[in-house]
Order: structure tokens, then C-alpha cells, then sequence
């Protein structure tokens, strides 16, 4: 049996990170996902532990994993400190075959692990993108972002005031221009008069809500 690993921050999950899953499972019996993490993550970890439980579901032989990140030392150089990687890696999991990478650390950390490593994509030609730009410009990438992801950088706009104040022409006017979509005041389709009880004041918040 052959037994891969993928090892990744994931912050978040991106298309070029569901390739390179994608095709390191397909060439190896069982693939070890192992997503590192820290408190201070920009990402919460279980968030995006779940992201990827939920994009590998249907997949048998994709096995996902949270490891705490306390055993990196980012001042070492590649080869000394993708060793302590790989130790940890050792102590966590079963022995690795194939370790499938698009980073420069793949090579040391295959070669610490004693494990064979196959590169996928290190140019990013098939998916153009990096966690990196997605967090600083998520919309500007976000035919890259899975949909279960997407909801994790939806802004949302609240206007609030007044009627007759424009509030329904600039909500149509920003889902324009931004291509996305608005909800039009709850109030409009509850109250059919200016005279409302708390009742209908508890209604009309609770249909805003799940519009």
C-alpha cells in the first residue's frame, strides 16, 4: 500500500489546494491531508478543518488531520528545519510513502522523511492563485475559493433609517455594482400602515434576519 501526505496551513482551502489533494490521492492508496495550525491564525483552525473534511467527504482513501504547529523553528535553514517537520510527522502518523508538494521545502522534507516526493504545479500555471492574495483580495479571486468557503468573506451592508430616504435605490444600486445580491426592507411586505404593535416589530426583524 501506498501512503501519501499533504501537508498545508490551508488559510484558507483554495482550488489549488483542492488540485493538489485531488491528484496526490489519485496516485497513492491511502493520502494523509495534515493541516497545521496555531492560535494566532489569521483563520480560525476548526473552520478550516471542517472546510476540508467537507470538500474530501466523498473520498475514502483521503484521510484529514489538525497537528499544532509548537515544533517549527522558521530561523533554521530548509534542510535543518524541515527535519524537526519531519520528526513530528513521524511521531503524529503511519509511515509515509510519497510526500506531494508545490513548495520548495518539499525535496528536504521528503528526503528527512526518507520518503519519495512528487512536485504538482510549483508555477501555479493551473490555478494562478495563493492563500496569500486570497485573504488580501478575496474577490478578486473568488472564482478560486470553493462555495463553502465563499461565505467566510461575504461582507454584509446594513442600511438603516428612516423611510423615504433612499435606503431601497441604494441597495440596488451597490448590488450592482458590487454584482451581488440585496434584500429588500422586511418592513415593506409586514406593515401595511403606520399604526404596528411590538409584535409586528419582532416579526419584521426576525423575517430581515433570515432574508
Amino acid at each position: 500500500m501506498i501512503r501519501g501526505l499533504v501537508i498545508g496551513k490551508f488559510l484558507p482551502v483554495h482550488n489549488g489546494h483542492i488540485a493538489l489533494i485531488n491528484f496526490a490521492a489519485s496516485q497513492c492508496d491511502e493520502l494523509i491531508v495534515s493541516m497545521s495550525f496555531t492560535p494566532a491564525d489569521l483563520v480560525p483552525s476548526e473552520l478550516r478543518y471542517n472546510w476540508l473534511k467537507q470538500l474530501f467527504s466523498s473520498q475514502a482513501n483521503i484521510h484529514c488531520h489538525l497537528i499544532k504547529d509548537d515544533f517549527d523553528d522558521e530561523r533554521l535553514p530548509l534542510p535543518q528545519r524541515t527535519s524537526l517537520w519531519a520528526a513530528k510527522i513521524k511521531a503524529c502518523y503511519p509511515s509515509i510513502d510519497v510526500l506531494f508538494s508545490s513548495e520548495a521545502y518539499g525535496l528536504p522534507f521528503a528526503e528527512n522523511m526518507h520518503a519519495r516526493h512528487v512536485v504538482f504545479d510549483p508555477e501555479r500555471k493551473n490555478v494562478p492563485v495563493s492563500a496569500t492574495l486570497i485573504r488580501t483580495r478575496p474577490f478578486a479571486y473568488w472564482e478560486h475559493i470553493p462555495e463553502s468557503v465563499r461565505p467566510y468573506f461575504v461582507k454584509k451592508i446594513c442600511f438603516y433609517g428612516p423611510e423615504s430616504t433612499g435606503k431601497t435605490y441604494m441597495s440596488a444600486l451597490m448590488a450592482d455594482r458590487f454584482q451581488t445580491a440585496w434584500v429588500p426592507e422586511a418592513a415593506r411586505s409586514v406593515l401595511t400602515s403606520n399604526e404596528f404593535s411590538e409584535k409586528e416589530i419582532t416579526r419584521i426583524a426576525l423575517t430581515q434576519r433570515h432574508c
